[in-house]
């Protein structure tokens, strides 16, 4: 959330569009009861990738919207934008005018930003969806552990 907040100079403002299963593509969702979660694009070293540019209420509705945007790379659309700071870029990715992928990390340059994106889509459109949420750790820890199905259900 603190990547997307933090883009600037978007072409056009960031639509929120109604999905199936209450999920809204865009800006993040506020009030959700319980737990919420993003999805992430992982490389085979751990790698962030990309990542959702918006919170899902469930994991099962997260993996539905990543099987179908696996469907739609042809369709993805990149925009590089600038950071917070001076010399820094990163992307967005959309789909039919809505974003939804983000970087997530800032780049030195904007073409820098333009290849990462570009091997981010080709990434996804290869990816092998996890069937299990996956639990977030504290920054610098592992997070490899196996949940028990009590911590996997409050993983969302």
């Amino acid at each position: 959330m603190a990547f997307r907040e933090s883009v600037q100079n978007l072409p056009a403002p960031v639509r929120a569009v109604e999905v199936r299963d209450g999920h809204r593509a865009g800006p993040a969702l506020t009030g959700l009861p319980g737990h919420s979660g993003i999805w992430r694009l992982l490389a085979s070293n751990s790698r962030e990738l990309g990542r959702s540019s918006s919170v899902y209420g469930t994991f099962s509705t997260a993996r539905a919207h990543v099987l179908e945007l696996k469907g739609q790379c042809d369709s993805m659309v990149t925009t590089v934008v600038t950071g917070p700071r001076a010399g820094t870029h990163g992307w967005v990715i959309s789909v039919g005018g809505v974003v939804v992928m983000t970087a997530g990390r800032w780049y030195g340059a904007a073409s820098a930003s333009r290849e990462a994106s570009a091997g981010t889509i080709e990434a996804f459109h290869t990816a092998i969806v996890a069937a299990d949420a996956r639990h977030a750790t504290e920054s610098g820890q592992r997070g490899n552990r196996v949940l028990s199905d009590e911590e996997r259900a409050l993983a969302w």
